[in-house]
């Protein structure tokens, strides 16, 4: 009965392991192409454009923070630490080089643009 018990659990490890190796990936798909949007969207000058490029950023936004939320259950179900947790979303929002230690008040400007 232990066994068995085991090997489940160890299945359980290894698939929850996956997913979260593939939220981190499509996490960071969706958040190259939010980044392309914010550096091309002054480019764009057809209104119908814009509004098309604006949908789906929003899109791929709202999909980049679900898969950040999937990264969060599935590391605490892997017994993952918070800090640990937040590395790993440091590093798909933030990029190799983790969060910045002081936030260029550029960035949050374009960021406030971005919702207005």
């Amino acid at each position: 009965m232990k066994k068995a018990k085991r090997v489940i659990g160890r299945l359980r490890v290894d698939s929850n392991k996956e997913k979260l190796a593939e939220a981190v990936e499509t996490a960071h798909l969706y958040k190259v192409a939010c980044d392309t949007y914010r550096e091309k969207k002054n480019t764009i000058s057809d209104p119908i454009e814009r509004a098309e490029a604006r949908v789906q950023y929003e899109a791929d936004h709202a999909e980049m923070h679900r898969n950040l939320r999937k990264i969060t259950k599935l590391g605490l179900l892997l017994g993952y630490t918070e800090d640990e947790i937040n590395v790993i979303k440091d590093t798909v929002f933030w990029g190799a080089g983790g969060k910045p230690e002081v936030r260029d008040i550029r960035f949050l400007e374009e960021l406030q643009n971005d919702f207005n």
